[in-house]
């Protein structure tokens, strides 16, 4: 896992023929700004080359999400705890990033309409609407039909609301899968907890690679989001978020800037500092999960202990604050 503490970007440049072409490449260090500078610089050079050479080269590192490009995480560190590094995303909550405690979130799918259910929906506005207008010219019937896509989205997108709200089957079979996966790994140990997209499973019997068979199949056969899977490969850590997500505690206001990816020029820093002061301040009344339960044989390792109790510190997981 690598988190570096300071990053820069650098540029090569390249005239011809009257036009000037620019590379940008970010560059990272834990040793300074300077050295984050030079490794940039060397980027962009080595960029420029192989463009020079005719491949076919990103003018720029994008400001992705978190792991996408296969760099470093990049991403503003807010502390560190040992081999732990806590870390603030794009949209402004802070993340546990840990090289051997398998954090395994899984999410309960959204309830949507069976095809058939809304292509019924879509034909019945048609006709309805086309018998409303019988007679009429083409221009109307085109109008009609037109409409009849707006409606019947806006109907249907109404019934899925009501159906994740008060339809329990997604969540009951996501916690049986859950379940299931904790009796087949009683010689395991493994806590339990409750978010508000579904559960987080944190393994304590033992520290895991990523890149470990049994993790990675842990991940699989619990549903884990595949871009986790990815990422936690390409950077070797796995990750928890411990805060709240914003929208989930009343803050409608993006991060600003957008996108709040990391490094952050020094000039918007203020209005940064001023958005995520706020967002810190009100996730104190939030909990990003909550301890549900604690399940198998095996002995919590003690390189593995430092790491939950952070955890459930950091996400306020052991009180009944309300989860974001």
């Amino acid at each position: 896992m690598q988190v570096p503490a300071y990053w820069a970007e650098g540029r090569a440049h390249h005239r011809a023929g009257g036009r000037q072409r620019t590379i940008r490449r970010f560059g990272w260090s834990d040793l300074d700004p300077d050295d984050a500078q030079r490794h940039a610089d060397e980027r962009a050079a080595e960029a420029l080359a192989r463009a020079l050479a005719g491949e076919q080269v990103p003018p720029r590192d994008l400001k992705t999400a978190y792991g996408e490009e296969g760099l470093p995480i990049r991403e503003e560190i807010l502390a560190r705890h040992g081999d732990c590094v806590v870390t603030r995303n794009a949209y402004g909550a802070h993340c546990l990033n840990a090289p051997s405690a398998l954090f395994i979130d899984v999410d309960v799918p959204e309830s949507t309409l069976p095809a058939r259910v809304s292509g019924g929906i879509f034909l019945a506005v048609v006709v309805g609407l086309q018998l409303a207008i019988w007679g009429r010219g083409l221009g109307w019937h085109i109008g009609a039909f037109l409409i009849s896509l707006v409606l019947a989205a806006y109907v249907r997108a109404k019934i899925d609301s009501l159906n994740r709200k008060h339809d329990p089957t997604p969540r009951l079979r996501t916690r049986e899968r859950v379940d299931g996966f904790l009796r087949t790994h009683d010689d395991w140990r493994v806590r339990l907890y409750e978010t508000p997209a579904g559960y987080r499973l944190l393994v304590t019997h033992r520290p895991f690679d990523p890149a470990d068979p049994e993790a990675q199949a842990a991940m699989a056969v619990l549903g884990a989001d595949p871009l986790y899977r990815r990422i936690s490969l390409s950077q070797r850590c796995f990750r928890a978020r411990v805060t709240g997500k914003p929208w989930r505690m009343g803050i409608a206001r993006h991060i600003a800037p957008r996108p709040g990816v990391w490094p952050i020029k020094p000039e918007r820093l203020a209005d940064r500092r001023a958005w995520t002061d706020d967002y810190d301040r009100r996730a104190q009344a939030f909990a990003a999960c909550r301890f549900v339960s604690e399940s198998g044989q095996a002995a919590e390792h003690p390189e593995v202990a430092p790491v939950r109790a952070l955890h459930d510190e950091l996400s306020r997981a052991l009180g009944d604050l309300p989860i974001a």
